[in-house]
C-alpha cells in the first residue's frame, strides 16, 4: 500500500504503511509514494517557494533555482531577472533543510543547474552562467558567460542543463528551432533541429552528440556503462496516445519529429526509435541511480520527472539487442493538478530530493492557461525503508587533503557514491600523475563497477598516458568495462585503438559490438579492409540500432578517405548474392549517399530498385526520395511502373511518395504535369500521380501544374475529381496568374450535374476567391454551413462565402446564416463585410442584431467584433460597444461560470459522449485524434484523460483561447495579395510555411508572399461549442474525454 503525505505549509506529516487521517489545515490531495518507500516535504515556503532544478555541493549544501512565477515567452525573457538560486542548508542532519541563502538573484529563467569544480553552473536561457562564491559565504561574487547560445524563442525551451556525463564532459541540450551558428572540429556549423550539445568542462572539444525534430530535449543522464538517456517532449507528432518519451541517445543518431529542420543533417536511414513513450507527460528532471538504496536492481536504473502527469516514475534498464529497454513503475505521484515534478537528484544517503514547481507555469505545457503563482512549490525527500545508509555517506570525515593517488584511487571503491564522485574529480586535477594509479586498478580492482570508474576518470585527463591506460581497457574479462573503453577511446578518436577495437566488431553482445563500431568509425584507419570490418559487425540480430551505427561509423571513415579510393569501394564490397550482400550493400549505399553524394551516381541505384532483396530495394528507394538532381534519369522510369498492369497498391502508394519528395526536381515536375493528364494511364496511377502533387511542399507551384489540373477536372471520374480538387485546396496557386485553373474550378462550381459537396469544394479553392457569384451559387454554399452538415464541406462552404464578392442584396441574405449557423463557422464569415468601408448604416445595425441573438455569438470574441464594426458608421459602433459590455467575462467571470457548470451538469455517460465526438455537430473528430483516427489539428486526446481533470476539460471545451498546447498554437498569416490566413503551422521551410486549416486542408504560403505572421489570440476551435449541446450532451463528452486514458 502506498505512504502519502499531505502538502502543508512549513508542517510535514508522515504518514505510516496502513494510512491515517491527517488533520489539515490545507486541504489540497496527497503526494503518495510506492509500497516500500517514503515521503517527507523537507523544503518549502518561507525557504522556497518556486523550485526548478536541484544540485547538491560535497558538503551537502542544496542549489535550487527558484522561479519568479512568470511566464514570459521569447526575449521576453531577458526582462525577467526576478529568479534566483537559494542554497540551503540541513543544520541538523535530519534531512530536512532549517536555513537558506539567496546564492545568486537577477537571473533569468532558470532551466538546469550543476555543481561541478566549486563552482555552480545554471541553465539561464540562453546561457550558461557560472557562478562562484571564492571567499565561502554562500554568495557567489563571481559570475561568468560559461555558454552562449544565442537564440531565444516562443516556450524559452532553446536550452536545458548543464548535466555531468560519466565521462567527465559536460551535456546540455537545445530546443526550438531557431538557427543556431557554432564551430565544430574548426569548422563552421548551423543548425535549427534539436541537439544534445557536450564538451570539455573548459569548453573545448565542443560537439553535438544527437540530432532531433522534438521540441524539447531536456535533460541527459549517462549510465555507469556509458548509456545516454535523455527526456524530451514532441518526439513525434502526437498520434495514439503518443507524443513525449525517454530517447537512448547514440551518436550520431536522428530522432523526430520529422520535419524541415533535419534538412542537411547526415542520416542513416529512417529515424530512430525512441526508448519509453510517456504520452503527452512532459517528462524533464532525470537522474540514474549510483546507490542501491531503492534495490540491487536500482543502481543504472532511471528515475524521471513528468510534469503533466503530476508524478515521478521509475525505469529499470536491460539489454534489448544492441539497444536498451525499460520496465516502468510509478515512484511518486499526486491527484493535485497544482503538483508539478520538475527535477529529481539522488542525495549520498540515496534518497532522492524531488523539485514540485507549484502552478506558476502556464506556457507551452499548460494544464490551464490561468498562472497561479500563488500556489507554492516544496521539495520532497523520497526514501526506501529497507535502505541502509552508510556512516559519514559523503566522506566528509575523510582527509581530501592528500596528494597520493592511489589512496584516492582506492576511494573509487568505496560504497559511498558520493565519495566515488569526489574521488573521480580529485585524480582527474591530477593529470598524468593519477595515471600509473588508474592503470593499477585495471589491473588488480575485482569488480567491474571500480575499473569502468577508473576508465572513466582516465577519459577526464588530457594525456598520451591517459590513452594507452584507457585502450587496456578493451581487453578486459568483463563486457561492461570493454563498453566503456569503446566509450572513451571514441570520445578521444584514439588512433591507435583501432586494433584492439577489431576483434570486438565480432562480439556476440550486440550492445558491446555496436559501441565497438562506434569508436571503429572515430578511431580506426580509413582503409576498405577497416570499413569491411565494420560492416560485417551486422549480422542475425542486428536492430535499427546496430545499423545506425555501422553506417554513421561509414560516413565518419569514408569522409576520411581519399576521394579517388571511393570508387574502388564497390570492387571489393561483398558480393549482393553473398549471405551478408544485401545488408553491406545497404550499409554502404546510404553511408556514401549521405557522406560523399558526389560519388553516388544514379546508375548504380537506379536498378536496384527492383531488386528481391527488401534491405536494398528499400535503401534505393529512401536514397532516390532525397535526389532530385538524378530527376532526368528517373522519369522513364516512374513512367514505366506507372504502366505496369502489376503494380499493386502497395507499389503504388510508394512510388506516389518518391514522387511527391522528388517533385521539386524540374524534369520529375513536367512528368507529374504530362502524367496527370495523360488518359491513356491507368486510374489508379493517375490518381497516385494527382495526389502526389498534393502532397508536395512548394513556395511557387510550378507554372505547368495548373493547366494539368485544369485539364484534370475534365474528368467525370469522382475519385480523379476530388483528388484533383484537394491539390488544387493545398497547393499554393496565385490569383490571375493561374487563370486557367480559376476558370476550370469555377466551371466544376458551376456544373449542376456534380454533387454538391465536390461543387462546393471548388467554389472553396479559386485562387483569390470565387468573385461575384450569383443567386444559384450563393444558395448552394450557405445552405452547406449549418452544423449539421459534413465538417469538410462545412468548412470548404465557409472559405467559399469568405472569398466571394457578395453583392449588398447577398450580404443582408447572409443574415439569416449568421443567426443558425455554428462557431465553428460563423467568426469565419464576418471578414464578408469588412472589405473596404462600409456606408449603410442600416445592415450593420441589422448585423450587430442578428450577432447579438445569433445561438453562435457568445463564440465571438470581442476583438472580432470591434474590428468588424470598425469599418461600420459611429452608430454601429456605438451599437457594438453596447453588446460587448454585456459579452465580455472577464478571468473571475469564466472562472465562476466554469464552477456553476461543474456543479450543475448532470451524470454523463462515456458511451454517449462518443456519439456526441463523433458527430458532425460537435466535429471535434475533424481536429482532434483518439487513436490512429481524426484530424491533426488540434492536440491527440488518446490518453487525455491523464493529464487533464474535469475542470481543465470543460475549460478546454467552453474558452479554448485560454490555452495553447505547444506546437498547436494558432498564427495569422497576412498576404501581400492582402488574404488573412488562420491556421496552425505544420511544417516550414526557408522560403515556405505550412497552415493546416479547420477542415483539415493545408495552404502553402510563399515567405516572400507574407507582409505579417503573428500568434492569434483565437484558438481554431470556437468559443461557444456549448451553445449547440444540451447540458446532457457536455455531460457525456466530458465523461468520454476523462475515459481517455490511453
Amino acid at each position: 500500500m502506498p505512504t502519502t503525505v499531505q502538502r502543508l505549509p512549513h508542517l510535514l506529516l508522515l504518514c505510516v504503511l496502513g494510512g491515517t487521517s491527517l488533520p489539515a489545515a490545507d486541504t489540497r490531495p496527497m503526494v503518495q509514494v510506492a509500497a516500500g518507500c517514503t515521503v517527507d516535504m523537507v523544503a518549502g515556503p518561507p525557504l522556497v517557494q518556486r523550485p526548478v532544478a536541484l544540485a547538491l555541493d560535497e558538503q551537502g549544501a542544496l542549489y535550487v533555482t527558484d522561479s519568479s512565477g512568470k511566464s514570459p515567452r521569447g526575449k521576453e525573457v531577458l526582462n525577467d531577472t526576478g529568479n534566483r538560486v537559494l542554497r540551503l542548508v540541513d543544520d541538523d542532519g535530519d534531512g530536512r533543510y532549517d536555513r537558506a541563502t539567496v546564492f545568486a538573484d537577477g537571473l533569468t529563467f532558470p532551466e538546469g543547474c550543476l555543481w561541478f569544480d566549486g563552482s555552480l553552473y545554471v541553465g539561464t536561457t540562453p546561457t550558461i552562467t557560472r557562478l562562484t562564491d571564492g571567499d565561502g559565504d554562500g554568495v557567489a561574487e563571481r559570475r561568468e558567460t560559461w555558454y552562449d547560445g544565442k537564440t531565444l524563442t516562443g516556450c524559452a525551451n532553446d536550452l536545458h542543463g548543464p548535466y555531468l556525463g560519466a565521462d567527465g564532459l559536460m551535456y546540455w541540450c537545445k530546443g526550438a528551432f531557431d538557427e543556431q551558428i557554432h564551430t565544430v572540429a574548426g569548422q563552421p556549423w548551423r543548425s535549427r533541429a534539436a541537439h544534445i550539445f557536450r564538451s570539455r568542462p573548459d569548453g573545448s572539444r565542443f560537439e553535438p552528440v544527437m540530432t532531433g525534430g522534438m521540441d524539447n530535449p531536456v535533460d541527459v543522464v549517462q549510465t555507469s556503462r556509458g548509456q545516454r538517456i535523455f527526456t524530451t517532449t514532441f518526439f513525434q507528432h502526437p498520434e495514439a496516445g503518443r507524443r513525449d518519451g525517454l530517447i537512448h541517445a547514440v551518436h550520431g543518431g536522428v530522432w523526430g519529429k520529422d520535419h524541415d529542420v533535419l534538412r542537411g543533417h547526415r542520416r542513416t536511414g529512417d529515424l530512430m526509435p525512441v526508448l519509453t513513450h510517456v504520452g503527452a507527460g512532459a517528462p524533464c528532471g532525470l537522474v540514474v541511480l549510483e546507490s542501491s538504496a531503492f534495490g540491487a536492481d536500482a543502481p543504472d536504473s532511471l528515475i524521471a520527472c513528468q510534469f503533466n502527469l503530476h508524478k515521478v516514475s521509475q525505469h529499470l534498464l536491460s539489454d534489448h539487442g544492441s539497444t536498451l529497454r525499460t520496465r516502468d513503475r510509478d515512484l511518486l505521484w499526486s491527484s493535485d493538478i497544482d503538483f508539478h515534478p520538475t527535477d529529481v537528484i539522488e542525495d549520498a544517503d540515496g534518497s532522492l530530493l524531488i523539485a514540485d514547481t507549484g502552478a506558476w507555469y502556464k506556457i507551452c505545457c499548460p494544464t490551464s492557461q490561468l498562472a497561479k503563482p500563488d500556489v507554492l512549490g516544496a521539495i520532497y525527500r523520497v526514501r526506501s525503508t529497507s535502505a541502509v545508509v552508510p556512516n559519514d555517506p559523503r566522506g566528509l570525515a575523510l582527509d581530501w587533503s592528500t596528494g597520493d593517488p592511489h589512496i584516492l584511487g582506492q576511494r573509487l571503491a568505496d560504497v559511498r557514491p558520493a565519495v566515488r564522485q569526489r574521488a573521480q574529480q580529485v585524480l582527474a586535477r591530477q593529470g598524468a600523475r593519477a595515471v600509473p594509479a588508474l592503470s593499477a586498478l585495471l589491473d588488480q580492482a575485482p569488480t567491474a563497477a571500480t575499473r569502468r570508474l577508473a576508465l572513466w576518470t582516465l577519459a577526464r585527463i588530457d594525456d598520451v598516458t591517459a590513452r594507452a591506460a584507457g585502450r587496456r581497457g578493451l581487453a578486459d574479462v568483463d563486457t561492461s568495462v570493454r563498453e566503456v573503453a569503446c566509450h572513451v577511446v571514441a570520445l578521444w578518436s584514439d588512433a591507435d585503438a583501432g586494433a584492439a577495437l577489431r576483434p570486438l566488431l565480432q562480439h556476440p553482445h550486440a550492445g558491446l559490438r555496436r559501441v565497438a563500431v562506434e569508436a571503429s568509425g572515430r578511431c580506426s584507419p580509413a582503409t576498405p579492409e577497416h570499413l569491411r570490418a565494420v560492416v560485417a559487425a551486422l549480422g542475425p540480430d542486428s536492430d535499427r540500432f546496430l545499423e545506425h551505427a555501422v553506417i554513421f561509423a561509414l560516413q565518419e571513415m569514408l569522409l576520411r578517405l581519399p576521394p579517388a579510393a571511393v570508387e574502388g569501394l564497390w570492387s571489393t564490397w561483398p558480393s549482393l548474392d553473398a549471405a551478408e550482400g544485401p545488408s553491406a550493400w545497404r550499409a554502404l549505399l546510404i553511408a556514401v549517399d549521405q557522406a560523399l553524394p558526389q560519388h553516388l551516381a544514379v546508375e548504380r541505384v537506379l536498378p536496384l530498385l527492383d531488386h528481391s532483396q527488401t534491405p536494398v530495394n528499400e535503401a534505393a528507394r529512401w536514397i532516390i526520395s532525397h535526389r532530385p538532381d538524378w530527376g532526368a534519369a528517373l522519369t522513364g522510369h516512374f513512367s514505366a511502373r506507372l504502366r505496369d498492369p502489376k503494380l499493386d497498391a502497395t507499389a503504388r502508394t510508394q512510388l506516389q511518395h518518391l514522387l511527391t519528395r522528388l517533385a521539386t526536381a524540374p524534369h520529375v515536375s513536367e512528368f507529374l504535369a504530362v502524367a496527370a493528364r495523360d488518359g491513356d494511364l491507368p486510374l489508379p496511377a493517375r490518381v497516385a500521380v494527382v495526389k502526389a502533387m498534393a502532397e508536395v511542399s512548394v513556395s511557387r507551384t510550378p507554372s505547368s501544374w495548373a493547366q494539368a489540373l485544369a485539364d484534370v477536372f475534365t474528368s467525370r471520374e469522382p475519385t480523379l475529381l476530388a483528388e484533383a480538387l484537394d491539390a488544387a485546396s493545398r497547393l499554393p496557386f496565385r490569383a490571375g496568374s493561374d487563370q486557367v485553373l480559376a476558370d476550370a474550378l469555377s466551371r466544376v462550381g458551376r456544373d449542376t450535374t456534380l454533387a454538391d459537396a465536390l461543387r462546393v469544394r471548388a467554389l472553396a479553392a479559386v485562387p483569390g476567391g470565387v468573385g461575384a457569384i450569383d443567386q444559384a451559387l450563393f444558395d448552394l454554399l450557405t445552405a452547406h454551413v449549418q452544423p449539421q452538415g459534413a465538417v469538410a464541406t462545412r468548412a470548404a462552404a465557409v472559405r467559399a462565402i469568405a472569398g466571394a464578392a457578395l453583392t449588398a442584396g447577398q450580404q443582408r441574405m447572409l443574415l439569416a446564416t449568421l443567426a443558425t449557423c455554428g462557431p465553428l463557422e460563423l467568426g469565419r464569415l464576418l471578414p464578408v463585410y469588412t472589405r473596404g468601408t462600409q456606408t449603410d448604416e442600416e445592415l450593420g445595425l441589422a448585423l450587430i442584431a442578428t450577432l447579438r441573438s445569433a445561438k453562435a455569438g457568445p463564440a465571438l470574441r470581442a476583438e472580432q467584433i470591434r474590428t468588424l464594426a470598425a469599418v461600420f458608421p459611429p452608430v454601429v459602433q456605438t451599437a457594438a460597444q453596447a453588446w460587448l459590455t454585456t459579452l465580455h467575462q472577464d478571468a473571475a467571470t469564466q472562472a465562476a461560470r466554469l464552477d456553476d457548470l461543474l456543479t450543475t451538469l448532470p451524470a454523463g455517460d462515456g458511451r454517449r459522449g462518443q456519439e456526441v465526438f463523433t458527430s458532425p455537430r460537435a466535429a471535434c473528430t475533424t481536429c482532434h485524434t483518439i487513436g490512429y483516427v481524426g484530424g491533426r489539428i488540434g492536440p491527440d486526446l488518446t490518453g487525455i484523460g491523464k493529464v487533464r481533470n474535469r475542470r481543465d476539460l470543460l475549460e478546454a471545451v467552453i474558452y479554448p483561447s485560454a490555452s495553447f498546447v505547444r506546437s498547436y498554437e494558432p498564427w495569422l498569416i497576412t498576404t501581400a495579395d492582402g488574404q488573412l490566413h488562420m491556421g496552425t503551422i505544420s511544417n516550414e521551410g526557408p522560403d515556405f510555411i505550412v497552415l493546416t486549416l479547420v477542415g483539415g486542408l493545408t495552404q502553402r504560403i510563399a515567405r516572400q508572399d507574407i507582409t505579417e505572421a503573428k500568434p492569434s489570440p483565437v484558438s481554431l476551435m470556437p468559443a461557444g461549442l456549448e451553445t449547440l449541446l444540451s447540458a446532457q450532451e457536455l455531460a457525456d463528452l466530458l465523461v468520454f474525454l476523462q475515459e481517455r486514458r490511453g
